[in-house]
């Protein structure tokens, strides 16, 4: 395969723009002490499966062998009288969970509120709105990420913007809103960060923060750079956040676009994957290849950001542009997906080598987006990953290459599929 040199130096680009106050630092329901919702979990739950149709979500948690321990634990029928009546059907869950016995769940556009249960217990542990209430009726936040600093302090990302001329922070979007996640409340704390909106052709593609990794004493901010429409993308980029201060820095990926997924690398704790979608105006897959990529990024002491590895389906017109769903093994081979589109509706599951650009096929589906987001337990190299016609495959190896044990079903009598498959540890 070719080679892909990387000889353009990344530029940096610094805004001054540290954590402000000014968001009421209410919101929430309150930490522990309150009533069993669910079932309490009999054994120790090491992932969570997210299912869903998009109109309606379930959870389901396996223990560390994959093993069913908990079918559709928590559903959009699950009802409590608190902040959130059902789980909604557009959910995420975080890059990293808290590992401390605890599950959180994030409720994303339209419904803008982050839950923590105790999965022991079965007990809510709070719900927090992810937005004031200046204009509640006419914004949603759209929490996309939430990363756990410490017992009292996490950041959300807010992925949509707000489109008023002078918005309350509150209701500002676009930024990093801090909340406690014992005391479930907002702090009053944000890190704006639409300073890296750009225009393109007369446009605004806002920053769109989506997915978060916790790298030392920073934060790794994916970007998704796009306008209200979808249709226009800025530049590619991640932001470095110190945590003290709140400042960010804009560190670019120049051809790229769409960068918003950042994945930490295993064992390694001062770099992440990026995910490099990549956006055409017209949804032409030929240009959306041209501005895709994978790439090694490495926060040093100083929060100073740099390239570590990178690689591009461009530089090899026979690859396959396997740059979604990535699931690191270590900080060179990557589990990553090709999906499918209007001329090849086969879904790809590739071992993805960065430094070489070989690509082992893994296993295909028919369709496009049938292959989730899955996991990945370096310890007993334990490969998940969801199919939403299937159930959970559960593949074991020994890094370079792996074989299927068997399947999982999950959510079947909801009739919802897999698509996320999240470590809780």
């Amino acid at each position: 395969m070719t080679k892909f040199y990387w000889w353009m130096c990344a530029v940096v680009l610094v805004a001054g723009c540290g954590s402000e106050s000014g968001v009421e630092g209410t919101g929430g329901t309150g930490g522990r002490g309150l009533a069993q919702v669910l079932d309490p979990v009999d054994g120790d739950p090491a992932f969570a499966v997210l299912s869903t149709d998009f109109t309606s979500s379930a959870i389901s948690l396996l223990d560390e062998g994959g093993a069913l321990l908990a079918d559709e634990w928590l559903t959009s029928g699950s009802t409590w009288p608190t902040l959130v009546a059902a789980l909604s059907g557009d959910v995420a869950l975080p890059t990293k969970q808290m590992g401390d016995g605890s599950i959180v769940v994030i409720d994303r556009l339209n419904t803008d509120v982050v839950s923590r249960f105790e999965m022991a217990t079965g007990g809510l542990l709070g719900q927090v709105r992810t937005q004031g209430t200046s204009m509640v009726a006419a914004f949603s936040s759209n929490p996309h990420d939430c990363v756990f600093v410490n017992d009292s302090s996490a950041w959300v990302s807010r992925y949509e913007p707000s489109f008023e001329d002078a918005p309350e922070p509150d209701v500002a979007g676009t930024d990093l809103l801090e909340i406690d996640p014992t005391a479930m409340t907002l702090t009053g704390d944000r890190v704006d960060l639409s300073f890296f909106n750009e225009e393109v052709d007369g446009v605004t593609a806002y920053a769109r923060p989506d997915r978060l990794v916790r790298l030392g004493d920073f934060l790794l901010v994916g970007l998704d750079g796009l306008s209200a429409d979808f249709t226009a993308a800025s530049s590619g980029k991640v932001v470095v956040v110190d945590i003290a201060t709140g400042d960010a820095t804009g560190f670019s990926l120049p051809g790229m676009k769409a960068c918003g997924i950042v994945v930490p690398v295993p064992g390694v704790d001062n770099r992440a994957f990026v995910s490099c979608r990549g956006a055409s105006p017209s949804f032409d897959a030929v240009e959306q290849r041209m501005s895709a990529g994978l790439f090694v990024v490495e926060v040093d002491r100083d929060g100073v950001a740099s390239i570590v590895r990178s690689w591009l389906p461009s530089s090899d017109p026979g690859a396959a542009s396997s740059v979604g769903n990535i699931v690191p093994l270590d900080d060179r081979q990557v589990i990553a997906v090709a999906n499918g589109d209007f001329v090849t509706t086969t879904d790809e599951a590739y071992l993805l080598d960065i430094d070489t650009g070989d690509q082992m096929l893994l296993f295909s589906i028919p369709g496009s987006f049938e292959i989730g987001e899955g996991a990945y337990d370096p310890d007993s190299q334990l490969l998940l990953i969801p199919v939403s016609t299937e159930g959970v495959r559960l593949y074991g190896g020994d890094g370079s290459s792996f074989e299927l044990i068997e399947t999982i079903e999950v959510s079947q009598s909801a009739g919802l599929g897999a698509t996320v498959v999240s470590s809780l540890r």
